[in-house]
């Protein structure tokens, strides 16, 4: 009776079986992660429920009989060569290297228990480390290794395994694995009784025991199961998906077993087309208005008494800054500046630096701003690095420059350029000539200057105004809260284009938030640009409370909860954008709307989006 076996086992158990084989798993689980991070499509509960569905998964007769082929020829189990399937989907899916898979074990390795009724089984915790230089072929053979092990040291009952490792604990998941692997592979039988016959009946599942269970067994028509999956974290068109890219994997892997594990296809043709082809059909065709300073002109004839820029002591119409920028630009181009001739300009948050850039666009030249607040090393590396012509400045920051710099200080030249014609200069630029050129952080390194072209530049004004702006009538006051030397300025520059004022943010206000939203609603503010992390800081001090806002929000991840409390506000249109300096400021954009998740949105016109894994292949839907 199964009694007497229980008694057996504990006795054998206490001979020092029970010792050696727990110190294999000690050595084979140390330090193994606690938790598998898949993408889920929910958050995952502090507390797991069991509540679960079920999506089929099936494998061809051709696939199944490739597989059960290659398994002979490798010296493998098809179980094994599943769990090594099933563990590279798990890697790629979750990014990481270490998986442990549970795995149910008949545990009647004994004849003398083969007519015995009782719940023999056993858990098995099944572990690999994926390197995605290697290849699936030698990821098999490991797995081969370890799962005999396994199977040699598979008489410790899991419950005891968990005592006596201590695993971290959480009420929010399983310890030690969290994704089962279930192949039935007992012949087939079938069930008679005298007077009766058996037709199983399918069910739906109501309970699953892990996050996911792939479950698969042996027919005629091929490999046949189910995944079960918790519905608190995942949707029934995720774990269909998931069943998908396991059939796509095992297809890639039999052809190219010898290929690195990051190569293996995962997506098929139709989703390949669709994440890189569908989803980046954003091609658009847009009127070309000129260069940013050409449009600038038009729009200065459209509406000359209009309020252009403000700082803290000067405002300009778009006619008055206008007139001056010429009068710089006149000057600029006798001193040489044309196209793809660079120009560095520093000055303090003003109204004068807004003159200056505009000039020199007017003269055909490209910008470079650079900040007053850094280093001289990485001023004095810039001006180098970029090969400025010259330099245009107030006579204040000269002691931040080598003497040697050819600089034109725009405080001290007044008379000399108000002497010089107001008219726009003649137009040089081509779509193709350099606009700008802004320098990034160097993180990695030395500071990086990127280089921008108009037609980039004006591409993003036109894509900014078909989604950001595509509901706006009437002039607005639009901040310019960044630094000229950071990219984040130049959407905001480029909204002179269709009327709208410039408001430079105060530098006291850029560091208090609560100078900032005085000043947003003193100065009856439109639109805002500013990171998660201050825009959290400026709602805490009634931002938006009293009249609408636009506020454009980038640089950072906006979380959850932040993206939560954005879309409650009636008051607020807030939109996430992201985009690299390389890729003109901003490649995509999405509204901050109720009942929506944190996402960077959909590509903006005449930009392509990939979301690529670590080895530069396309991940999946709902793979980071």
């Amino acid at each position: 009776q199964y009694a007497d076996y229980a008694v057996w086992q504990r006795q054998w158990l206490r001979d020092g079986v029970l010792d050696a084989q727990l110190a294999y798993w000690k050595q084979q689980l140390a330090d193994a992660p606690a938790l598998l991070e898949l993408p889920t499509d929910r958050p995952r509960p502090s507390v797991q429920s069991f509540r679960g569905a079920s999506v089929p998964v099936s494998f061809s007769p051709t696939a199944s009989a490739a597989l059960a082929s290659f398994c002979q020829a490798e010296g493998v189990t098809p179980f094994m060569a599943l769990l090594a399937l099933w563990q590279t989907l798990l890697s790629r899916y979750s990014g990481q290297l270490d998986i442990s898979v549970g795995s149910p074990i008949a545990g009647r390795q004994r004849s003398e228990t083969e007519s015995l009724i009782g719940f023999f089984v056993n858990t098995l915790v099944l572990r690999s480390s994926l390197q995605p230089h290697l290849s699936f072929r030698h990821l098999l053979s490991s797995v081969r290794s370890s799962t005999l092990a396994a199977f040699e040291h598979q008489d410790v009952p899991f419950e005891k395994l968990v005592e006596v490792l201590h695993p971290q604990r959480s009420l929010s998941h399983s310890p030690l694995f969290q994704v089962l692997l279930v192949l039935q592979n007992t012949p087939a039988s079938s069930l008679s009784l005298p007077g009766l016959s058996f037709l199983p009946l399918a069910r739906d599942f109501e309970a699953t025991k892990a996050d996911l269970s792939l479950s698969l067994s042996d027919s005629p028509s091929g490999l046949r199961g189910s995944l079960s999956f918790r519905t608190d974290l995942f949707d029934p068109s995720t774990a269909s998906r998931l069943a998908l890219h396991l059939r796509t994997l095992l297809d890639s892997a039999l052809a190219s077993p010898n290929a690195p594990l990051a190569s293996l296809q995962l997506l098929s043709q139709d989703e390949r087309s669709t994440l890189l082809l569908d989803w980046n059909d954003s091609a658009q065709s847009f009127p070309w208005r000129g260069c940013f300073h050409e449009a600038f002109e038009a729009q200065s004839a459209l509406s000359p008494l209009a309020l252009a820029v403000l700082d803290d002591s000067l405002a300009l119409s778009f006619a008055e800054l206008n007139s001056r920028a010429n009068q710089l630009a006149h000057h600029l181009r006798a001193l040489g500046v044309g196209p793809e001739v660079r120009v560095a300009l520093c000055f303090e948050r003003s109204a004068l630096s807004l003159l200056a850039l505009l000039a020199i666009l007017k003269a055909g030249g490209a910008y470079v701003p650079l900040d007053s607040s850094a280093p001289p090393e990485r001023l004095a590396f810039m001006l180098q690095d970029s090969g400025a012509l010259l330099l245009l400045s107030h006579s204040s920051l000269a002691h931040l420059f080598p003497s040697s710099t050819h600089s034109l200080f725009l405080d001290s030249s007044s008379s000399l350029l108000e002497a010089l014609p107001s008219s726009n200069p003649s137009h040089l630029s081509l779509p193709q000539h350099l606009a700008y050129v802004i320098y990034t952080s160097g993180s990695t390194g030395k500071p990086k200057g990127v280089l921008i072209q108009h037609a980039s530049l004006m591409n993003l004004r036109a894509a900014l105004a078909s989604s950001v702006y595509s509901d706006v009538s009437s002039p607005l006051r639009v901040s310019l809260n960044a630094p000229l030397s950071f990219d984040a300025s130049v959407k905001q520059l480029l909204q002179l284009v269709d009327g709208h004022s410039l408001l430079f943010v105060p530098q006291a206000a850029r560091e208090d938030p609560s100078l900032l939203v005085a000043w947003a609603a003193a100065h009856h503010l439109d639109v805002l640009d500013c990171s998660p992390s201050l825009l959290r800081l400026l709602l805490d001090e009634g931002l938006a409370s009293s009249r609408p806002l636009r506020v454009l929000v980038g640089g950072e991840h906006v979380d959850d909860s932040l993206w939560a409390r954005i879309s409650a506000l009636p008051l607020l249109s807030c939109f996430n954008v992201y985009g690299p300096t390389e890729c003109t400021v901003d490649a995509s954009s999405r509204l901050i709307a109720p009942n929506s998740r944190p996402a960077l949105g959909k590509p903006l016109p005449n930009v392509s989006l990939f979301v690529l894994d670590d080895s530069l292949s396309p991940c999946p839907i709902g793979v980071p």
